[in-house]
């Protein structure tokens, strides 16, 4: 076994400390991509190739399919998110069903503090996701 100097040991300490930082540039990066993307197409959502051919998305755009501000982020960012913060724990299924509970009834990760994109079915699955987590794998549950 190779015993490292207190100066070899501070130089691996310091790399790792760097590997570290990038990866955490890399995943904000990621998600701050995610909401960005997003919220250009939120805009024109559901839309046709032809109605978007004709005014092509170039820049921030608000008030389109749900009427909101240019720049919000819809549901999928929200929901991203929330699995994000998830994952920087441990991996937890409770965990990742909680924050969806959470953005569904008390709009968290969601922008301008509502939950304005969801709709019935998402509330029915994920309220039934978490009712089959906590009942088929209550172990996992942790409650």
């Amino acid at each position: 076994m190779r015993h490292y100097s207190n100066e070899e040991h501070k130089v691996n300490q310091a790399a790792k400390l760097q590997e570290m930082y990038i990866e955490k540039d890399i995943c904000r990066d990621i998600l701050l991509g995610i909401a960005v993307g997003d919220a250009l197409g939120v805009p024109v959502e559901f839309k046709s190739r032809d109605v978007i051919a004709k005014k092509p998305v170039t820049d921030m755009m608000g008030y389109g399919t749900y009427h909101l501000p240019e720049g919000t982020f819809s549901d999928d960012s929200s929901l991203a998110f929330c699995l994000a913060e998830a994952l920087t724990q441990p991996f937890s299924l409770s965990a990742i069903a909680d924050n969806f509970i959470a953005w569904l009834y008390n709009n968290y990760w969601t922008p301008r503090e509502r939950c304005s994109m969801w709709d019935s079915l998402q509330r029915r699955l994920l309220t039934g996701f978490s009712r089959v987590i906590r009942r088929k794998w209550p172990a996992v549950w942790g409650k």
